[in-house]
């Protein structure tokens, strides 16, 4: 230990060194300083203004529901306000099309990204895909006997986005040992072959793994590689077209209100709507209610008003007969708290 430490004391650069230095390179003449600065493309700095807009647009909105009354909601008001935009950057601005990946610790995560009410049970893969390209996806399937891909048109919140197809890896052709190989888009073909909405230039691809020893079990792996890599002009407008990059400012734009309208007030909303406005009952609802919900889903949804010394029993005439059913606990503004498996 003692000679790890000399060690360590040997290497050490001392702040009465390094101090000075940074000091003079702060105080110099900033390279970057402009006489003669650019302006942006009108549709670039048009799509910033409309992001920004929308953002006080959707605090309004959440301050002005019945929800920001109570005090232990204000604060988590706000926190939403930073959450969304980090998913609108995750989700709509970050993902690169020319080299696509499965995002899994960006996307939903029910300790972190949980609006909504993320299912704690799944893990969640958060693909965007070109409709005009074809793509491979390779994986291996692990413990999990649940593995569902949905495909949406356009990312999530477009005005015109919609479900376009929901497959079970189950349906599909698995080797022996769990692996799989899955084309997606281009021309129609036999085996392993999903559709991609070809007039799209983003299609919205997700996987739910289901999870069954919360985080102990092998979840199995899989990637997502273009068929054909893409020519240097597709990687060249992707990064530096100004109009390319409105199009993901208004995008996480699309995000945003999505999030807010229909997940943070809207689930509380449509639960108390199919209950006719009553609190502590339920009410039954197919999966395609929501952007982005599970055709191969019913959700019911309640919401319920106990005190302290009370509880809430959920009594069945019997088990659902499904392949996968819970319980899920939300607050009022759609966040996941906390999970039961049955």
């Amino acid at each position: 230990m003692a000679a790890q430490e000399n060690r360590a004391s040997e290497y050490l650069i001392p702040e009465s060194e390094s101090d000075p230095i940074r000091k003079a390179f702060m105080d110099a003449t900033p390279a970057s300083a402009t006489s003669t600065p650019a302006t942006a493309d009108p549709r670039l700095r048009q799509a910033w203004e409309s992001y920004h807009a929308t953002l006080e647009e959707m605090r309004a909105l959440l301050e002005n529901t019945s929800m920001f009354l109570h005090p232990r909601y204000r604060a988590k008001a706000f926190h939403i306000m930073m959450e969304i935009q980090a998913i609108a950057f995750n989700m709509a601005v970050a993902p690169r099309l020319v080299t696509p990946r499965i995002h899994t610790t960006t996307g939903w995560r029910d300790d972190m990204y949980s609006m909504g009410l993320v299912g704690p049970d799944w893990h969640y893969g958060l693909m965007y895909l070109d409709g005009a390209c074809t793509y491979r996806l390779t994986g291996r399937k692990g413990d999990n006997p649940l593995l569902i891909i949905q495909v949406v048109n356009q990312p999530l919140g477009a005005p015109d986005g919609k479900t376009i197809g929901n497959y079970d890896l189950d349906d599909m052709h698995i080797d022996s040992d769990g692996s799989y190989e899955i084309i997606l888009g281009g021309p129609a073909r036999s085996g392993n072959w999903i559709p991609l909405d070809g007039t799209s230039d983003c299609n919205f691809v997700f996987i739910r793994t289901q999870l069954i020893k919360f985080g102990n079990e092998d979840i199995g792996s899989y990637r997502i590689d273009h068929t054909t890599p893409p020519d240097r002009a597709y990687y060249e407008r992707e990064e530096f077209d100004e109009a390319t990059m409105a199009r993901r400012i208004q995008r996480a734009e699309w995000t945003m209100r999505i999030y807010i309208q229909e997940f943070t007030i809207g689930i509380y909303n449509f639960a108390m709507a199919g209950c006719e406005g009553r609190l502590n009952t339920m009410s039954l609802a197919p999966g395609l209610v929501y952007q982005g919900a599970s055709p191969f889903s019913r959700y019911a949804q309640g919401v319920f008003s106990i005190t302290d010394d009370e509880a809430l029993i959920v009594e069945m005439d019997r088990a659902p007969d499904a392949p996968y059913w819970g319980i899920m606990l939300g607050d009022e503004i759609g966040r996941a708290s906390c999970r039961e498996r049955v």
